[in-house]
Formats: C-alpha cells, sequence, structure tokens
C-alpha cells in the first residue's frame, strides 16, 4: 500500500492535538461536503478526511503511523538527494514511492479507510430516504435548478 500523508489530508503539523485534529477534520468537512460543492463528486475526498481522522485519534495507530512518517519522510528526502529514480516514459526521472513497512499500521489504515467508506454510505442512503432521490438525481436537479436561475435572473 502506497504512503499516504495524513496530515496533509487533515492539513494539521505532525504536533496537531487531538482539539487540532478534530477542528481541522470538522472544517475541511464543511469545505468537502456534497452541500458546499453542487455538482462535484467529493465522495472520495470526505472518505478520506474521515479515514485520517479516525486512524490519527486512536493512540497506539497515531503512534505507529508517526514512526512510518517519520521514515518516509527521511526516505523522500534522501531519494531526492541521491539519483536514486527512474524513468518516465516521457523521459523525466520519477521518484520511487514510499510504503509502509508496518503490517499491523497497514491493516489499520485499511480498516478505517473501509470504515470511511461506510459512514459516507450511510449518509448518502440516509440523504436518498430523506430526499427520496439518488445524489446524481439530487445534483442533476440541483445543477439545473442553479443553471434556471442564472438563465432568468
Amino acid at each position: 500500500m502506497e504512503f499516504r500523508d495524513l496530515y496533509m489530508t487533515l492539513e494539521v503539523p505532525p504536533t496537531a492535538t487531538e482539539e487540532e485534529i478534530v477542528a481541522s477534520y470538522r472544517r475541511l468537512c464543511k469545505v468537502w461536503h456534497p452541500d458546499a460543492n453542487r455538482g462535484k463528486d467529493t465522495t472520495e475526498k470526505m472518505q478520506d478526511i474521515v479515514a485520517a481522522k479516525l486512524l490519527l485519534m486512536d493512540t497506539e495507530a497515531r503512534r505507529r503511523y508517526d514512526l512510518e512518517y517519520t521514515r518516509v519522510k527521511g526516505f523522500t528526502q534522501t531519494s531526492t538527494k541521491t539519483n536514486n529514480t527512474t524513468q518516465k516514459a516521457s523521459g523525466e526521472p520519477q521518484k520511487p514511492k514510499p510504503v509502509y513497512t508496518d503490517p499491523e499500521l497497514e491493516i489499520w489504515i485499511h480498516n478505517a479507510h473501509q470504515q470511511s467508506v461506510e459512514i459516507t454510505r450511510r449518509l448518502i442512503s440516509e440523504l436518498r430516504e430523506q430526499f427520496g432521490i439518488g445524489i446524481s438525481g439530487a445534483l442533476r436537479g440541483m445543477k439545473n435548478f442553479m443553471l434556471g436561475r442564472k438563465i432568468f435572473e
């Protein structure tokens, strides 16, 4: 599994407190909420945000993640200093992508992602029940409504 910078996902420094993580999580949920992004599919971004919060709020998972984070940050700095690169088809050098070395952490990350997918599915299901239509239908309807407003204003 390719390494993901969860701190970057939540837009917090690695030294962030739980309160800072929660505050950033809430802020990003408002920014990437479907109601704030009409016509855009923000499902994947929301899943990443939820998974990052789930993992970083678990003390043991965060401790293990921080060890990997330190290793990977050292890896990326070293790989950019040395010319340990492969070539892209276009001839540009491509840095090797770091991966997790802690199998238990990798399982936790996978489980956090699965939980975020389930949370997002439940949210979409609740919206469908509440409004009686599919999300894509709701987005199309909102798009048509907004286009109609622009035309007639």
